[in-house]
Order: structure tokens, then C-alpha cells, then sequence
């Protein structure tokens, strides 16, 4: 070995050493400890007359530059350039929208979900005309993009945009898998990230469930735990012959699941509790009925009102802590009362229509208004689990539990809105699920009622006493500006007309705003779909 490379050694050696004791200096404190002077090899000196504390970041610097001047700059495999562009670009009408679409963005007057949805939609039909965004507006576009979302269909950024546009590895594997078969598709979950390998199981929602579980069988144990959390929920569970995920669970999904209940991590384990109490006809729904149903009081009959209660178990199974049963906070014994809410979560609603007598119109209301509010929120919650329509159209014909509005169809969400706003019982302050779970566009009477709903209260005069006058609350429309994309056509006018009016306070000056707002994008929208009339 030649003395130069002994020496070299000995000198890195030196530098690591030091470097070692400088940290210590730094995290102990130059008060308790001498800060260490270079390593000779190096043939430097520290500067003098310098206090501890500036000699201490002197030296900081003086090891980062020495850390930074061993890098070396390795060799870079030259970009293959973009491809030949084969589409024309976009009409000057279409451009100039697109620019005007880029500015609204940065101005923040429209909200920023509502630009990328108009960006969006120019996109889509640059696509189907066959055309492509001009190169000049490429680097706004890939700006807008990364404050946005992943904006497509790709083949309307054109080739040089495919090339320039940022693309996360997910994108670039799951775009190399295309049209892969299930096998192919789960062998390469395991080199996506979690959100990937979840976005990749969307893909196999319309696959034979037991193709799917037989091919993720294969890779699990490979699998890391969080991936294997994203994956459950997106598994294809359903029996062919089941009715929209509410019939049989395919044999094979449920042993995989239930395999699942004994897995190692516990967000698995709970994903596939999860799962599983969406399957009313699974074996763990069974277990569930089982435990609900001696639990269920029937007082009454029909010659007088039927009351129902529950009772607090006071069995426990072999089978309980499997199933997710939770101990008590610092494991004091068993929870009873948080068992009676998982199992009124996750037991099937037939044991309520087996044990109480009556039919599911009378049953349902009876249930949320006589149990505990707690308790009635849980059966609630297993309506929205098992997505029960029927129960769901029972409980909305009582008047109440807007929350299950998702369950029904359209037309009946918006008669229950209607209902609700005209008798003024609707959640306005803060957007309610009458609001929320209607789609647009809404009819004319829900839009002039909702509209209506929408305007703040005035502000309440000075109090005599000098107390602080409480400030009126914001309705869902400012609470909630992209709701305002449902308000139908025919309410423009009266928009306007709010728009116009002179009054002056902080409350209307933001439903001003977003009257504003919504109007201006709208007129956007149109700007689109003209530029590819």
C-alpha cells in the first residue's frame, strides 16, 4: 500500500472522528464542552480569537464545505427529446380561454376546484377534437398543475407536453401495466405505493372476485402493511348473482377476509372488519345477529305502543376480540358499552325486522327515536354500511336522518330537500346532507328556496349595555361556494339582483363574493364550449 493512500486513509479517518466530536459540542453545549479543533492530516487551523459559540458554527460551515467538495458529480443518461407532434394545436378562440383559464388561477377570484374543473374540461375536448395545447402555454399549464390535481386526458398536452408534464412513478408503472390481465396488474402492486396499489384495485372493480383473491393470495406476504390497509376496502367482494353489494359475499372473498381478522397489523385487521360489515350475509355478520339478539327488549304489542331497548351484553365469546371488540382504555377489562355500539354497527338490520314485530315502515323510526340517541346513531350507521335502501327510505319518510340521503335516488333526495328547506328545518348555517348529497343541477324550486336559504341574516344593531352583539353565522352557501354549481340557470337573475343590493356588511360581503365568483365561472364554462362549438 503506497504512503499516499495510507495517509488519505488516516486523514478520513481523522475527519470522521472529529466530525463525531463536533456534534457532541454542538448537542451538549460549548459551556460544557471544548469545541474540537480540525485534525491536523487535514492541514488547516481554526481562526483565533474567536468565542466558543462562533468558532463552533465556523466549523459547521467549515465540515459542510469539506463534505460537499468530496461529492462528484456522477454521469447523467442523456433524455431521449419528445416525440414529433401529430395534432394540430387548439383554435386562437380555444387559446386565448385556456390563457384566461391560467389567470383565474392565480387570481384565487374563483375557487381554485372550479379553475381546474374548467381546465379540465377544455382538456377533454381538445381530446376529442383531436387537438392539442400550444407549446408557449405549456409551462403555465404544468404550474397550474402542480398546486391542482393530475389534470388529463394526456393526449391533448400533446407530445412535448406528455414529455415536460411531471409524472409521480406510480403514474409511469400503473401507464406501463395498461391493459394487463389481474395476475399481471397484482404481481405489480408491490411496486407501487400504498395509494398506488389502491388506485391500481380500482382498476379490478369489475373482475371475478375470485380471480382477484387468488392472484393477491399469491403476493400478500410481500406486501407492506399499508398497502395491504389500501387494498382491502377496493377488493371485489360480491357474489355475481348479489344486488348491488348487498347479497351474497363470493366464498372465496369472505375467506380471504376473514383470514385478514387474524392478520398481524392492525390496520388490516380493521380494514377487513370494515369490509366485512358491509356483507350482511357474511359469517361475520352472523356472529354479529348472534350477539345482538338476545340484547333486544320488545315491550308492548300491538294492542299498545311497542317499546324497544338493548341491553348491555353481559357474554362474552370466544370469537369477540377477533371481531374487534374493544377493552377498556388502559385494559381495564372489557368495554360493554363500546361492544353494544360495534355490534349495533355491524350486526345485519334483519335481526330488527325478525325480532320486532311490525313492518319496516314502523320498525325503522321506531328504532331511532325510543333507543338512546347514541344507539340510534349506530343503526343509523348500519343502514349507511350496508347500503339498505330500504331502510334508508323509511327512516328519510319519518322526517328524519338526512345522512342517508346517498342511499336513494336523485329525484327523491331533491324531494326531501325541498321538504325539509320549506319547512325551514334544513341545516343552512352549515351545508347539510339535504344540500350536500343533492346533485345538480337543482330544480328551480330548490334553487330559489336554497338560494333563499343561503342569504345571511342582517347583523343585529349595538346593544345599549355595550355587550358584543353576536355576529351572524355563515350559511352553506359561503361555507360551502362549490354547492353554489347546482343552483339551476333559471336563479341567475336573482343572483344578479343579490349581487346589486346596497347592503353593507361583513356577512353579505362574502356571499357577495361568491355570487361573484360562481357567475364569473360560469361564464367561463360557457367561454369553453364555445371555443369548440
Amino acid at each position: 500500500m503506497s504512503t499516499d493512500s495510507v495517509t488519505d486513509a488516516q486523514a478520513t479517518t481523522a475527519f470522521s472522528a472529529w466530525r463525531e466530536e463536533l456534534g457532541s459540542a454542538a448537542l451538549v453545549g460549548t459551556g460544557r464542552r471544548q469545541v474540537p479543533p480540525p485534525p491536523a492530516a487535514l492541514g488547516v487551523a481554526p481562526p483565533e480569537g474567536r468565542g466558543r459559540e462562533a468558532l463552533l458554527l465556523d466549523l459547521a460551515a467549515f465540515d459542510d464545505v469539506v463534505r460537499r467538495a468530496d461529492q462528484r458529480v456522477g454521469a447523467a443518461e442523456p433524455l431521449e427529446p419528445a416525440a414529433p407532434e401529430t395534432r394540430p394545436d387548439a383554435s386562437p378562440q380555444a387559446v386565448r380561454v385556456l390563457q384566461e383559464l391560467l389567470g383565474e388561477g392565480k387570481s384565487e377570484r374563483i375557487p381554485r376546484d372550479s379553475v381546474a374543473d374548467l381546465v379540465e374540461a377544455w382538456l377533454e375536448l381538445a381530446d376529442a377534437r383531436g387537438v392539442v395545447v400550444p407549446f408557449r402555454l405549456l409551462p403555465g399549464l404544468i404550474r397550474f398543475q402542480g398546486v391542482s390535481r393530475p389534470l388529463g386526458p394526456q393526449l391533448a398536452w400533446g407530445e412535448r407536453g406528455r414529455w415536460l408534464r411531471p409524472r409521480s412513478d406510480d403514474e409511469v408503472l400503473l401507464d406501463g401495466l395498461g391493459d394487463a390481465s389481474v395476475d399481471e396488474l397484482v404481481r405489480g402492486l408491490k411496486d407501487l405505493t400504498p395509494t398506488g396499489a389502491g388506485d391500481a384495485m380500482l382498476r379490478l372493480s369489475d373482475a371475478e372476485p375470485a380471480a382477484v383473491v387468488g392472484a393477491i393470495r399469491t403476493v400478500w406476504s410481500t406486501l407492506s402493511a399499508d398497502t395491504r390497509t389500501r387494498i382491502l376496502p377496493r377488493l371485489p367482494v360480491a357474489a355475481a348473482d348479489s344486488e348491488e353489494g348487498r347479497g351474497a359475499v363470493d366464498p372465496l372473498a369472505e375467506e380471504f377476509l376473514e383470514a385478514c381478522l387474524d392478520d398481524r397489523a392492525a390496520g388490516v385487521r380493521a380494514q377487513a372488519r370494515h369490509v366485512l360489515t358491509k356483507l350482511p350475509d357474511s359469517r361475520f355478520a352472523a356472529r354479529m345477529a348472534a350477539r345482538l339478539r338476545p340484547l333486544i327488549v320488545v315491550e308492548g304489542g300491538l294492542l299498545r305502543q311497542t317499546r324497544v331497548s338493548v341491553r348491555l351484553p353481559d357474554v362474552i365469546d370466544d370469537e369477540a376480540e377477533r371481531d374487534g371488540m374493544p377493552e377498556q382504555s388502559g385494559g381495564r377489562g372489557h368495554d360493554l358499552e363500546a361492544w353494544l355500539d360495534r355490534i349495533l354497527r355491524a350486526a345485519p338490520l334483519s335481526v330488527w325486522t325478525d325480532v320486532v314485530p311490525g313492518r319496516l315502515e314502523r320498525i325503522a323510526p321506531l328504532l331511532v327515536e325510543q333507543l338512546p340517541r347514541g344507539r340510534g346513531m349506530e343503526v343509523i350507521a348500519a343502514v349507511r354500511g350496508q347500503h339498505a335502501t330500504d331502510w334508508a327510505r323509511a327512516l328519510l319518510a319519518s322526517g328524519g336522518s338526512p345522512e342517508l340521503l346517498s342511499l336513494v335516488p336523485p329525484a327523491e333526495r331533491e324531494r326531501f330537500a325541498v321538504e325539509r328547506l320549506r319547512r325551514k328545518t334544513a341545516t343552512t348555517d352549515v351545508p347539510g346532507y339535504e344540500l350536500v348529497e343533492t346533485p345538480g343541477p337543482w330544480s328551480t324550486e330548490l334553487g330559489e328556496l336554497a338560494l333563499a336559504a343561503a342569504i345571511p341574516a342582517p347583523p343585529q344593531p349595538e346593544q345599549a349595555d355595550g355587550r358584543r352583539v353576536q355576529q351572524p353565522s355563515r350559511r352553506w352557501l359561503v361555507s360551502r361556494p362549490l354547492l353554489g354549481r347546482r343552483l339551476p340557470a333559471t336563479v341567475e337573475p336573482r343572483m344578479r339582483e343579490l349581487i346589486m343590493s346596497t347592503r353593507v356588511d361583513t356577512a353579505y360581503d362574502a356571499f357577495r363574493r361568491v355570487l361573484v365568483a360562481e357567475l364569473r365561472r360560469r361564464d367561463l364554462a360557457a367561454a369553453v364550449s364555445e371555443a369548440f362549438a
